[in-house]
């Protein structure tokens, strides 16, 4: 089925696509219940963007071929295509029905931009163009009633592909973050584009949640989860005396602007950060940090001290606790260890806490001890850490409700997410090469930076920082941040 879609800025035809179709499908797994790491990822998608200049992008015209290996593709990830269910324990599970399942596809053109311009800002996620996303927004989380889908139903993986004007294309992935976490969802696409060129391949995929479960059932939950909490974390928006509720509208009005940013860190820049620490690390508790350790504590308290000065932290005192809280990759932590191609979510929380005061201080002994409490939170992370928070999550009534502990959107924490060591996302290829970059969808956010995969041959590390407009200007004239840029 093919569906034109019409009042849209640009044109998009829609291909809903079904796994192909097995030799034994009356032994397909019918359902798939999802583990409590699954259950305790927020619900939202990860996107996706692959980039590829006009003479290599010939191969995503072939709309036909496209659609055969993502068919082919969708036959080893199945629940891709299925539907997430939640069930009475409040946990989620994941049907599959050979009738009914598919996969929104689409194909945009546009003439609003070319990848000339777009390489042009060194694909700057913050100016791409508006009017023509990147991914099929409008399709999820509750698809348009034009695809043909129960209205329930929420679709788990869509994909896009954006032709522009002078050739270059774009390829936009969609995840459901309850099936993926970000190695997986990099893998994922990885192993479509080999599908694509060599369809005899069998990927190296796990989707087996048992050993995760197992970890789960044989652990004892503690009363409390130093990553997650059992509440909706909710911003305070002012009210009149007597409402008892805020309209849409009125609590948009109540939000502050928001920006997201993409910085380059160099080499050199990254090796200042770091040396700058290690010179006052006190090795007796810490004996060593990495560059992410370093990294990650000055952009926290950079941020902290715009955010201080912008006037945004004025209700907190000086030994006031504040939290950092960055993603982990458990896969290599657990016991006995997942393999790397595990195709779910084994991502874990690592926390760090420091008083507001350590945080606002610019001497070197505050970037050590800074950087010391990050490695410190690192190494928490062990096989009873993570086996106790999923015996956590499994407690819980209402898992619909668990939110990470740090409150950094608008709040007065900080989080981190780093796919720097993921080298699946530069190995998808199509037949024409891998991609010129990879990145997110534009958007104003505050309280996270996210660190790009590296690409190949290329040094330092970009990532999508986003503060409130206010943080950001206060930012910009903290020369402390940015010392050892290269002009």
């Amino acid at each position: 089925m093919v569906l034109e879609s019409t009042g849209l800025p640009f044109a998009r035809q829609t291909s809903l696509v079904r796994p192909e179709t097995q030799a034994d499908e009356a032994a397909r797994t019918k359902a798939v219940k999802l583990s409590m790491n699954d259950c305790a990822m927020p619900r939202m998608y990860t996107r996706l963007l692959y980039f590829w200049p006009p003479e290599a992008s010939h191969v995503l015209q072939d709309t036909p071929a496209l659609l055969n290996s993502l068919s082919c593709f969708l036959s080893y990830y199945p629940m891709l295509a299925g539907q997430l269910t939640t069930l009475s324990d409040g946990s989620l599970q994941v049907t599959m029905d050979p009738a009914s399942d598919c996969v929104p596809f689409c194909t945009v053109t546009t003439n609003e931009a070319t990848y000339a311009s777009l390489e042009a800002t060194g694909f700057d996620p913050m100016q791409f163009p508006a009017a023509t996303p990147f991914v099929p927004v409008d399709l999820f989380p509750a698809p348009v009633p034009e695809l043909g889908l129960p209205p329930l139903r929420v679709p788990l993986f869509l994909a896009q592909v954006t032709h522009f004007a002078d050739g270059g294309a774009v390829l936009g992935t969609v995840f459901h973050h309850a099936l993926l976490d970000g190695r997986a969802t990099f893998a994922a696409v990885a192993a479509w584009g080999k599908l694509h060129t060599s369809p005899q391949t069998v990927p190296a995929t796990l989707h087996d949640r048992s050993a995760l479960n197992a970890i789960t059932a044989a652990s004892e939950a503690p009363v409390e989860c130093d990553m997650y909490m059992s509440q909706i974390q909710t911003i305070a928006a002012a009210q009149r005396p007597g409402e008892s509720e805020t309209s849409e509208a009125a609590a948009s009005a109540c939000m502050p602007q928001m920006q997201g940013r993409l910085l380059k860190f160099s080499d050199a820049e990254l090796a200042s950060i770091k040396a700058a620490a290690v010179a006052a690390l006190d090795t007796s508790s810490v004996p060593w940090i990495s560059t992410a350790d370093a990294l990650g504590a000055h952009v926290w308290r950079a941020a902290t001290r715009a955010r201080h000065k912008a006037g945004l932290l004025a209700a907190l005192e000086a030994d006031q606790t504040l939290r950092l809280g960055f993603a982990v990759d458990a896969r290599r932590r657990l016991d006995p260890p997942l393999p790397l191609e595990y195709c779910g979510n084994a991502n874990i929380y690592g926390v760090a806490t420091a008083p507001l005061s350590l945080l606002l201080d610019k001497s070197a002994a505050a970037a050590a001890a800074a950087a010391a409490v990050v490695r410190r939170a690192v190494n928490r992370v062990t096989y009873e850490h993570c086996a106790q928070a999923l015996a956590w999550v499994a407690a819980q009534p209402e898992k619909a409700r668990i939110q990470p502990s740090f409150n950094s959107f608008l709040g007065p924490d900080w989080a981190i997410t780093s796919w720097s060591g993921f080298k699946d996302a530069y190995a998808v290829d199509f037949g024409a090469g891998k991609p010129a970059r990879v990145r997110l969808p534009g958007a104003d956010f505050d309280g996270l930076m996210i660190v790009f995969p590296r690409a190949p041959g290329d040094g330092g590390l970009e990532v999508l920082m986003g503060l409130t407009v206010a943080a950001w200007e206060c930012l910009d004239s903290d020369a402390s941040f940015r010392q050892w840029r290269e002009m």
